[in-house]
């Protein structure tokens, strides 16, 4: 009966090279996998703060458009107050265009930033009575 309680014993549980083993395979598998966390991480706050950008583009588009009068050539900037991104929009004449139709240019980026996360540049038209 003695040999049974030993055997028993010795079998029962692992051994510190069997967890060290363990841990460094662990190791191993999950480093690279954490990096590519960490870049899909970034990628997702990109895309994320992009569509942030194009939102506020396009409002910008559908309202300011409409509100500013399409004899003048105008710009105008500011903050959105939801996101802190900076915009900037400008509408121009198109030569060889009727005045009904302007060219409108948005860019939107970040404050410290000088590159714009999105550019859109379109065509506008206003029905003239």
């Amino acid at each position: 009966m003695d040999l049974r309680v030993n055997a028993a014993r010795a079998e029962a549980g692992a051994s510190l090279i069997e967890v060290a083993l363990a841990v460094t395979l662990i190791a191993i598998a999950l480093v690279p996998t954490s990096r590519l966390w960490l870049a899909s991480a970034q990628a997702d706050q990109a895309a994320a703060e992009k569509t942030e950008a194009l939102v506020i583009a396009q409002r910008l588009l559908e309202q300011r458009v409409r509100a500013i009068p399409f004899a003048s050539v105008s710009s105008v900037t500011g903050t959105d107050s939801a996101t802190g991104l900076t915009y900037a929009m400008a509408l121009a004449d198109v030569p060889g265009m009727p005045a009904g139709v302007k060219r409108v240019e948005i860019s939107v980026s970040r404050p410290a930033d000088s590159a714009p996360l999105i550019r859109m540049v379109t065509l506008a038209a206003k029905e003239q009575w």
